[in-house]
């Protein structure tokens, strides 16, 4: 497993290269922003920008394998994309399997009620975020980590549980949730 902290993932097509940032602890994947590639130095210059605005300790790159696990023309380009990019970066590079990241990407922009043809701006961060968040699960599950905390982290409950709609306010005098 990687160091704790900050992972970045990319998403990177031909016109545009989806960003993702991880969480501080590197639990969390959300997506960041969408690059619109131009040539591949502003695009390798907008993402050293990033890298260096967001400090990450990796950066995974989504490489687009074919269903029977081969690489074909766009993963080829993308590893020579990376290849441009790499020597750019003072933190390892490495490449993360992103099958079906953009369809899993474009069912939850719908499950958020975005239209198909809203996501085209949306929807490469989003999928960065599906590839990085994939990339962070397997880093903790292959350090056998479960769930959130290690399995060893104290957990620390009330001396007397909650009633449900409830909160403090309310234990110290004040208003039930949810009622005026």
């Amino acid at each position: 497993m990687t160091e704790p902290g900050r992972s970045m993932a990319l998403d990177v097509g031909e016109r545009r290269i989806g960003v993702a940032i991880s969480d501080p602890l590197g639990l969390l994947a959300r997506g960041l922003t969408t690059i619109t590639r131009q040539t591949t130095a502003q695009a390798v210059a907008a993402i050293v920008a990033l890298v260096d605005e967001w400090a990450p300790t990796t950066v995974v790159v989504g490489l687009p394998r074919n269903m029977d696990d081969t690489l074909g023309p766009q993963a080829e380009w993308v590893q020579a994309f990376a290849r441009a990019l790499e020597p750019h970066l003072s933190i390892p590079l490495v490449f993360w399997d992103e099958r079906l990241s953009t369809v899993s990407a474009s069912e939850i922009l719908q499950g958020q009620g975005v239209r198909a043809k809203n996501q085209k701006g949306r929807l490469d961060a989003v999928a960065a975020a599906v590839i990085l968040q994939d990339y962070l699960d397997t880093q903790r599950a292959e350090a056998g980590v479960t769930g959130l905390l290690p399995a060893d982290a104290p957990i620390h409950q009330d001396d007397e549980p909650r009633r449900r709609g409830w909160d403090r306010a309310s234990e110290r005098g004040g208003r039930r949730r949810g009622r005026r």
